[in-house]
C-alpha cells in the first residue's frame, strides 16, 4: 500500500517510517502501550508516570485501560495439562486428541514417528538419525511392483511389525497383540530388527496372492488379511514355503476369505491366527480358530452379487486358480494374460437375456451367473442368448464346439445347458460345482441348506463396473 509523501516521517535503510514508537517517550506521546510490558508490574508503573507527564487529563483514560485491558491480561488463567515421563504414550495421544480444536485423531504412524524421533538411537546403516516416514517411503517404492499391494498402508505395516515383536517377546503377562497401545509401545530397536523381515515377507505375500489368482488390489478380498499373512511368513521364514506348510496356509487363507472372517475389527483375530497358524505348522496339530470357525452356506452363492463381498471376489479368484481358460484366447488366466486381455468378471447369461426371459435379479446377479472372461470375449457375448453367442465363440476361436465345451467346463459350466439356453439346469449344476470348489479350498464341506431369497433383505443389488458395462452391450 502506498503512503502519501506528507505522512512519511523519514526513510531508514530504504524503509519508509510513518509512525515512530522507538522510545518510551514517543510511545507515551502517541498513547500506544507496548504489549511486551503487560506482565511487568514495575515497568508498567514507570511507563504510566511517563504517560501522565505528557498531559494532565490522561489519568482517567489510563484507569479505564488498566481496568478493561491490563487487569484481564494479568489475571487470565491459562489451562495447563502436565504430563510426566511416566505418562503412557496412548494417554498422551488421547490428551492431544481431546484438546485438539480440529478434533482430528492422531494417526498411530504419526505418533510412532514422533516417538522414534525422540529415541537417542542411530540408524548406523545410513549414518544419520532414523526417520520412520523416510523408511516407509522407501518400502512403498519397493512394493510398487506388486499391484495387489497398492492399498497396503503404513499403519498396516506397523501392525505386522508389532505382531511379530509381541510374538517374539510373549510369555508371562506379555501376549501377542497389535492394537494401538501395542504399536505405541514398539521400540525403535525392535522396529529396525523386524521391519526388514516384514518387507521381505510382503514380497512373498504378493507372489502368494498372485498364485491364488488375486492380481490387483481391487480384487483383493481382504486387505486386512495381508497383516497376519506377512507376520506368519516373517516368523516362519522359508519354512512357510515348504509344500505341506504352504498347503495349510492356503487353507487358512481361503477359510478367512470364504468364511468372511476378516471384516470389521480384526486385531484380536490377527494375534490369534499368528499364534494358531504357526503352532499348526510347527507340530501342534490343532487347526487355527479361523479354520475351525469358517463356514460357507449354499444360499450365500445367491446373495453374493458384487465386489462388496469378500467371498464374491474369492470365488472369482478360485475359478481362475482352478484352471479356467478364456473361450477365445488359448491361455490360462495367469498374471500376464489377466492384464494383457483385460480379464474381469462378467455375466454368463447376459442381463438383457435374463430380463427378457424372466430370470429374477438374485440369480441373474449371483456369482453363479458370472465368470472370468477377457474383454473381447465379453463384447462378443453382448446381450445375446447363449445359443447365439456360443456359435460366434466357436467361429472366433476356430475350434469345433466339442473343444469349446471343454473350455466351458473349466469354468464349471454345463455346456449342454448353456447351449440350450436352459438357465434353470445351468444354475443348479453350476451351484453344485462351485460348492465343491469351495469345499476343496476350505478343506471341509459347505452347508447345503438352500432357502428362498428374502425380497425384503437390506443388501439390495448395487452394480459394479463390469456389470454396468455388460448392460450397455
Amino acid at each position: 500500500m502506498s503512503v502519501p509523501e506528507d505522512k512519511v516521517l523519514r526513510e531508514d535503510f530504504g524503509r519508509r517510517v510513518v509512525a515512530d514508537y522507538s522510545t518510551p517517550e514517543l510511545e507515551c506521546a502517541a498513547g500506544v502501550f507496548p504489549l511486551s510490558r503487560a506482565l511487568e508490574g514495575a515497568s508498567i508503573l514507570g511507563w504510566a508516570l511517563q504517560y501522565f507527564k505528557t498531559s494532565e487529563d490522561r489519568q482517567q483514560r489510563w484507569q479505564r485501560f488498566q481496568d478493561e485491558v491490563l487487569t484481564k491480561i494479568q489475571t487470565y488463567m491459562v489451562p495447563v495439562i502436565k504430563l510426566t515421563k511416566e505418562t503412557p504414550k496412548e494417554a498422551v495421544s488421547t490428551v492431544f486428541e481431546k484438546v485438539n480444536t480440529g478434533g482430528v485423531p492422531l494417526n498411530v504412524f504419526e505418533l510412532v514417528t514422533a516417538t522414534f524421533a525422540g529415541e537417542q538411537w542411530h540408524y548406523e546403516e545410513h549414518g544419520d538419525d532414523f526417520r520412520l516416514a523416510d523408511d516407509w517411503k522407501r518400502i512403498q517404492e519397493n512394493l510398487k511392483q506388486h499391484r495387489v499391494l497398492q492399498g497396503f498402508e503404513n499403519t498396516d505395516f506397523l501392525q505386522a511389525v508389532t505382531l511379530v515383536a509381541t510374538f517374539e517377546r510373549r510369555g508371562g503377562t506379555s501376549a501377542v497383540s497389535c492394537k494401538r497401545r501395542d504399536i505405541l509401545r514398539l521400540s525403535l530397536r525392535e522396529y529396525l530388527a523386524i521391519a526388514p523381515r516384514i518387507e521381505k515377507s510382503l514380497h512373498w505375500v504378493a507372489v502368494f496372492l498372485n498364485q491364488q489368482r488375486v492380481f490387483r488390489s481391487a480384487d483383493l478380498p481382504y486387505r486386512t488379511q495381508i497383516v497376519p499373512l506377512a507376520a506368519i511368513h516373517a516368523v516362519l521364514g522359508q519354512a512357510a514355503e515348504f509344500h505341506a506348510n504352504a498347503a495349510k496356509i492356503e487353507r487358512w487363507y481361503w477359510s478367512g476369505v470364504l468364511g468372511e472372517m476378516y471384516g470389521g475389527s480384526v486385531e484380536t483375530r490377527f494375534a490369534r491366527d499368528l499364534e494358531g497358524v504357526v503352532d499348526w505348522l510347527t507340530g501342534s496339530g490343532r487347526e487355527p480358530q479361523t479354520v475351525v470357525d469358517a463356514t460357507f452356506h449354499e444360499q450365500r452363492l445367491i446373495t453374493m452379487r458384487t465386489r462388496n463381498s469378500a467371498a464374491y471376489k474369492g470365488v472369482y479368484a478360485l475359478l481362475m486358480r482352478d484352471g479356467c481358460r478364456d473361450w477365445i484366447y488359448d491361455q490360462h488366466l495367469d498374471l500376464a494374460s489377466f492384464f494383457n486381455h483385460s480379464v474381469d468378471i462378467h455375466h454368463i447369461f447376459p442381463k438383457k437375456w435374463c430380463v427378457e426371459n424372466g430370470v429374477d435379479m438374485d440369480r441373474r446377479e449371483s456369482i453363479v451367473n458370472k465368470t472370468a472372461l477377457s474383454s473381447r470375449t465379453n463384447r462378443m457375448i453382448g446381450g445375446r442368448s447363449p445359443k447365439e453367442y456360443l456359435e460366434k465363440v466357436d467361429r472366433e476361436a476356430g475350434l469345433p464346439s466339442e473343444q469349446v465345451d471343454t473350455l466351458l467346463r473349466t469354468h464349471h459350466i454345463d455346456p449342454g445347458a448353456l447351449r440350450a439356453a436352459d438357465f434353470e439346469t445351468f444354475f443348479a449344476n453350476r451351484s453344485r460345482s462351485l460348492l465343491e470348489l469351495v469345499d476343496r479350498a476350505m478343506g471341509k464341506p459347505a452347508t447345503r441348506t438352500v432357502q428362498e431369497p428374502d425380497a425384503d433383505r437390506p443388501d439390495s443389488f448395487e452394480p459394479d463396473e463390469p456389470e454396468a458395462a455388460d448392460s450397455d452391450l
